[in-house]
Formats: C-alpha cells, sequence, structure tokens
C-alpha cells in the first residue's frame, strides 16, 4: 500500500535485501581483517571499518521494525503485504 508517496512493502523489502548485502559484506570484513592480521598491515582501519558495519546493521534492524510497525499517524492506515 502507498500512502505519502511511500510503498510500504517495498521499503521494507529494500531494507530486507541491504541487511542480507550487509551481512555478505560483514562475513567477507572478517576474512580481509583476518588476512591483513597475517601481514601486519591496515588490521586497525580493517577493524574500525568492520565495527561500523555492526553499526550499520543495528540501525538497519531498527529501521526494518521501524517500517514494520508503520507510520505513527493515526490519520490513515497502512497494511504490508
Amino acid at each position: 500500500m502507498c500512502n505519502n508517496g511511500v510503498n510500504h512493502g517495498q521499503l521494507q523489502m529494500a531494507i530486507e535485501m541491504t541487511q542480507q548485502q550487509t551481512a555478505l559484506i560483514s562475513s567477507w570484513m572478517k576474512e580481509l581483517r583476518h588476512q591483513a592480521g597475517h601481514a601486519n598491515l591496515a588490521e586497525a582501519e580493517l577493524a574500525a571499518a568492520e565495527q561500523a558495519l555492526k553499526t550499520a546493521r543495528r540501525s538497519l534492524e531498527d529501521a526494518a521494525e521501524a517500517v514494520q510497525a508503520g507510520p505513527e499517524s493515526p490519520s490513515y492506515e497502512v497494511s504490508t503485504v
């Protein structure tokens, strides 16, 4: 359903796709950091990037919950499909 120019189903799907991609990138990042540690190169920078990805994943979870909960405005009803 589309309200105020936003299709909630599509938004939720896009967030879920982004969550999946971020999870995949996080697994790659863990491997990169491991390899960098063996080479003594950029391990701290990759660890910082890995932490930023964890923060992004938590934010995406919050966004997914907010979209699933729907708008707070009582002026209209939203149904997810």
